[in-house]
């Protein structure tokens, strides 16, 4: 009798033991399911749904990555890229930004890649004429992210009067009324190699240089860039209405003044007028000198 209520002294508690354990798995485990579930849904579906339609409600434009929609003249919508990220522009008739790598490099300042890079870049802008001393770090070095879309305004400056020119030459002309309030920016329509060309043709240059594939040495100079090549342009003399005039006749006050007026448009302040530089968004001058904004 002692032996068997000693037995069931000693099994009641472990028995006990285990049911209030097991309870208490059970109870832990199904709290964690429903933690699990309840976050899904809050973070996961009900989160994105709210944040995406209030977005799109108030924001409409920065919730779809600010992209630049441009309509042509036959109608047609097109997407000329985000104000958010910066493209390459290796033209010498569009302003030029920040060198663009498509993502971060994270090569050191200190590094040879980056002074070959920077290198490769000031030679390039100077074989394609632009040979005014003080050339902006900008123009030569990408930022942080690789897609920077900026410059400053002092970088922009600095390009004026090549930028004014070598549109000039690629067949821009400023349009003016009697007043000589410019009235149009156009390009000139360009002949066909196969056509004869009249007396009237209008001719303008277009400046190329191309990058090696691999640097040369030569006598101890590192090349980056094939030599300049100048290529002729023949333009049609433009038809405007009567009382407007073009200027063929390059005009360097009007014509810097108005790629000027163009950069100044596009120029961003201060956010909240404080914090920050001001800075020129590249993609939308090019966009805008084009006519196409």
């Amino acid at each position: 009798m002692k032996n068997k209520q000693k037995k069931s002294f000693i099994e009641a508690p472990a028995t006990e033991g285990g049911v209030v354990a097991g309870k208490k798995r059970r109870g832990t485990l199904r709290a964690a399911l429903v933690a699990v579930l309840a976050f899904t849904l809050i973070c996961g579906v009900i989160y994105p749904v709210v944040a995406t339609a209030v977005s799109g409600t108030v924001f409409p434009y920065e919730a779809n990555g600010s992209q630049i929609v441009v309509t042509l003249a036959n109608g047609e919508q097109r997407v000329y890229g985000s104000e958010l990220i910066g493209q390459q522009f290796d033209k010498p008739y569009y302003l030029f930004g920040r060198v663009n790598g498509g993502s971060p490099s994270n090569i050191s300042p200190e590094s040879h890649d980056h002074q070959a890079n920077m290198a490769a870049r000031l030679e390039y802008l100077r074989k394609l004429g632009y040979t005014k001393d003080g050339v902006p770090q900008n123009l030569i070095t990408s930022s942080g992210s690789g897609i920077d879309p900026h410059v400053s305004p002092a970088d922009a400056e600095w390009q004026v009067e090549y930028l004014a020119r070598n549109r000039f030459n690629y067949g821009w002309r400023l349009v003016v009324d009697e007043d000589g309030k410019v009235v149009d920016y156009i390009r000139l329509q360009e002949y066909a190699a196969e056509e004869v060309l009249p007396e009237d043709a209008i001719e303008g240059s277009l400046v190329t240089v191309e990058m090696r594939e691999e640097a040369i040495n030569v006598d101890g100079t590192v090349y980056y860039c094939e030599e300049p090549e100048t290529k002729t342009l023949h333009f049609k003399p433009a038809q405007v209405e009567a009382g407007l005039t073009v200027l063929n006749d390059y005009d360097v006050a009007a014509y810097e003044a108005h790629v000027r007026g163009v950069i100044k448009q596009y120029t961003e302040g201060r956010w909240l007028w404080i914090f920050g530089d001001p800075t020129v968004n590249v993609l939308l001058v090019n966009l805008a000198l084009d006519g196409l904004l």
